[in-house]
């Protein structure tokens, strides 16, 4: 969960770059410094980002039904300075009864 909220905040790609594989460890080495390490592939970790937007979506869902009154929407758009790529992203603002 936790690298999966730290690739969603950083905008980390999941195609190319740098990856903790791109790193040489040992996964024995890392089980005994934390108990907990688990190394996981690109494929687990666009499956987690998925399901973490999935319910994130569903929150923000269950937010503006029980919104009362009007929701401003406001929009911006722009494009990657070292890549072809274009975004949009939509920002809602609205009085909730707290």
């Amino acid at each position: 969960r936790d690298i999966t909220q730290y690739i969603i905040a950083t905008q980390s790609s999941l195609r190319c770059g740098l990856s903790i594989k791109t790193y040489k460890f040992d996964d024995d080495e890392c089980h005994q410094v934390f108990s907990t390490f688990l190394n996981i592939s690109r494929q687990t970790t666009t499956k987690n980002v998925l399901m973490y937007y999935a319910k994130e979506r569903d929150h923000v869902k269950e937010l503006l039904t029980k919104a009362y009154g009007l929701i401003c929407l406001t929009s911006d758009n722009w494009n990657s300075e070292h890549a072809n790529d274009e975004y949009i992203c939509i920002t809602a603002h609205w009085v909730d009864k707290d």
